[in-house]
């Protein structure tokens, strides 16, 4: 009965990763194709001669990427800063 319940637990976990790592790969294209859109249309509105609206669009769009990217860092590094002091205090329990 247990190696039934681990070998579930461990299914459930698998399921869960990839479906996870699915997830962010689809975000990352949505992200991709509307920052292109934005962009590619920032380049067309000054091909158009309304060039303060397409700069507008190209600069909004990069300074979006730009904020996710080092947001998404930011939050990286303090989940990793935080697994490290619990690992810490789980080692020093031990001891």
């Amino acid at each position: 009965m247990t190696e039934r319940q681990s070998a579930h637990r461990e299914n459930i976990e698998t399921i869960v990763v990839t479906a996870a790592a699915r997830s962010q790969t689809r975000g990352s294209w949505f992200a991709f194709i509307i920052s292109m859109t934005a962009i590619l249309g920032g380049i067309y509105l000054v091909k158009l001669g309304k060039s303060g609206e397409g700069v507008a669009a190209i600069i909004t769009s990069l300074a979006g990427l730009a904020a996710v990217f080092i947001y998404g860092k930011k939050k990286e590094k303090k989940e990793l800063n935080e697994k490290a002091d619990v690992l810490a205090k789980r080692m020093n329990n031990k001891s």
